[in-house]
Parts: structure tokens; C-alpha cells; sequence
């Protein structure tokens, strides 16, 4: 092999080299900056079931109180439960916007989730309201599907963030083998040409 062959074959492994570092650092930016916006969107959505499961826990609690249930049960004054209830208004408005655009972020199953219990929440209102259920039942339900729709929205936020870190590695370590492989292919079909070249 010629001195100035060994030269090209050199220069080119160069370029190859901080072609897949420039290469590899964009693709893991891109991939890292998609399992951001899932992580922001599953802390959105906690943030606000956490304001609805406030609102739902601390009625029923005062419903359980005002029945004997409860010895001790810290009661807020009227501008305490409104604050409460604005919270409640304004989770169940986020929830309702998320319900629409969960399927770009989230899994399918929060989705489904979140659906599920809004539709439960409008059937219970209006069992509610026709004298179907007391004040007691409604808030106890709610309280437990609330808080249940909570901890399953935890449940798979931490299976899909951490479903998502390995895909994103794994993606990033396959494009980089694919990307090598191909590149050495054509140093070596380069190689070839020259050597049959001097022959």
C-alpha cells in the first residue's frame, strides 16, 4: 500500500470518526429532548390530580367527621374551601385538555385512565344531583377513584420513562452501529477500487 493511500485511508477515518461523534451527540439531543416532554407531561398531569385528589380527600374526610367517624378533623373556613375548590375546577380542566392530547406524550393506558374517569366523574354528578347517591357515597367514590387514577398514573409513569431511557439508549447505540457499518463498508469498497486500481 502507497504512502499516500495510507495518507487518504487516515484522513477518511478522521472524518468518519467526528462524523459519528457530531452525528451521535444530535440523534441522543433530539431522543433525550422526546423523554423530556414525556417526563414534563407526566408531572403536569400528577400535579394536577394531586389538586384534585386534595379537593376529594378533604370532603370526604369532612363527611366521615361530621358523621362521628372522625375524633379530630382540621376544618377550613370559607375562603380555605373555596381555594380548594378553585384548585379542584381548575385540575379537572387541565385533565380535560390533557384527555384530548395525552396520546402525543403518554401511553395509551393513561389515556384510556383518564378518559374513564372523567366519564365516571360526569355519571357521578349526575347520580348526584337526580338524589341517586348522598353527599357521603359521592365523595367517597370519587375519593377512591381520584386517588386510584393517581397512583396508576405514577405506576406507569415510572414503567414508561424508564421503557423510554432504555429505548433511547438502545436507539442510540444501534444508529451507531448501523451508521459504522456502513461507513467502514465504503472505506473498504474504497480500498478495493484502489488497490485494483495499482493492479
Amino acid at each position: 500500500m502507497s504512502v499516500v493511500l495510507q495518507g487518504v485511508i487516515g484522513i477518511i477515518t478522521g472524518v468518519i470518526a467526528a462524523y459519528l461523534a457530531s452525528n451521535v451527540s444530535l440523534h441522543k439531543y433530539y431522543k433525550e429532548k422526546w423523554w423530556e416532554k414525556k417526563l414534563e407531561a407526566f408531572t403536569h398531569l400528577i400535579n394536577e390530580l394531586h389538586k384534585i385528589n386534595n379537593n376529594s380527600e378533604y370532603h370526604y374526610n369532612k363527611e366521615i367527621y361530621d358523621r362521628g367517624g372522625l375524633s379530630y378533623f382540621h376544618i377550613l373556613d370559607e375562603n380555605g374551601e373555596k381555594a380548594l375548590q378553585t384548585q379542584f375546577d381548575q385540575g379537572m380542566d387541565e385533565l380535560k385538555k390533557i384527555a384530548h392530547t395525552a396520546s402525543l406524550y403518554l401511553s395509551d393506558k393513561c389515556s384510556d385512565d383518564i378518559k374513564k374517569y372523567l366519564s365516571f366523574t360526569d355519571v357521578l354528578i349526575e347520580k348526584f344531583h337526580d338524589g341517586e347517591i348522598d353527599s357521603f357515597n359521592a365523595y367517597q367514590e370519587d375519593y377512591n377513584r381520584s386517588r386510584k387514577l393517581m397512583f396508576s398514573i405514577i405506576t406507569e409513569a415510572k414503567k414508561e420513562l424508564k421503557a423510554e431511557r432504555l429505548r433511547l439508549e438502545n436507539n442510540v447505540l444501534t444508529w451507531v452501529l448501523d451508521k459504522s457499518m456502513r461507513l467502514i463498508n465504503k472505506v473498504k469498497n474504497h480500498k478495493n477500487t484502489q488497490s485494483n486500481t495499482h493492479h
